[in-house]
């Protein structure tokens, strides 16, 4: 996926209809893109060149060198070989620029209205799941961690305004879809925090928070770093300390 693909990813919902169109043209046109003057874009895709800059800074982007840079920008490869040090670097300064304000607005404005907040999360990552649930739950006092999945299907059949807060780096992990589920069953709210990639349970998202964390394997072993993990819910955390009580 290249870079350009994972910012518009992770804006996903946050697009007016221009910026989506816009977006579909380039990615199906990456290849020409990537040579092109900003002028001829914006005559093939019939809008000012002012919107599309606007679309770049949207999607993170410093302008449209930057957004034609990202057409070619395939990610981090994560191997054995790559210098760990370099290599972790990269990869923590991508989740930083996944952070959004505005994605971060919407998740605050379920977390207040929410009468429970539950966090799951299944094997290691319910490590980070548990620390977020404590960290809110020291704000809010309604945060809770759930460890087993009947727990938490229990309660959001049960008990209305619960918002479903599901940690889950692959996004496929039977468990949690099944949660996941559950809530949309009941009509419940449900964020998602994921590695940036397409998956079912960010589909399933009111609101999809992503890191930047590749799968990481040796000698059979998963080995995936969960720091990431902790980029995009930090920034959610301070920016709900800003906001008004």
């Amino acid at each position: 996926m290249s870079l350009f693909s994972e910012r518009v990813l992770n804006m996903r919902g946050l697009l007016n209809d221009t910026e989506e169109e816009i977006v579909r043209y380039i990615q199906a046109n990456s290849n020409e893109v990537a040579h092109m003057p900003i002028g001829k874009l914006s005559k093939a895709v019939f809008v000012a060149p002012n919107s599309i800059s606007r679309l770049c800074r949207k999607l993170g982007f410093s302008g449209y060198v930057e957004l034609k840079l990202s057409l070619v920008d395939k990610g981090i490869r994560v191997d054995r070989q790559t210098a760990f040090g370099h290599n972790q670097l990269e990869i923590l300064n991508r989740s930083f620029s996944l952070i959004n304000v505005a994605k971060n607005n919407k998740a605050i404005s379920l977390l207040k209205k929410s009468d429970k907040t539950v966090f799951f999360a299944v094997g290691e990552t319910a490590y980070v799941a548990h620390g977020f649930a404590y960290m809110m739950n020291a704000i809010d006092q309604k945060s809770y961690f759930f460890t087993y999945e009947n727990q938490v299907i229990s309660e959001v059949e049960k008990s209305p305004g619960v918002l479903l807060f599901i940690v889950s780096l692959s996004g496929v992990t039977n468990g949690v879809l099944r949660v996941a589920k559950a809530a949309q069953k009941q009509r419940q709210n449900l964020i998602s925090l994921t590695n940036l990639a397409h998956n079912p349970l960010a589909d399933m998202a009111d609101v999809s928070l992503f890191c930047y964390d590749p799968p990481r394997r040796w000698n059979g072993y998963n080995i995936t770093d969960k720091a990431p993990l902790y980029i995009p819910f930090e920034a959610l955390f301070e920016q709900y300390l800003q906001e008004p009580v």
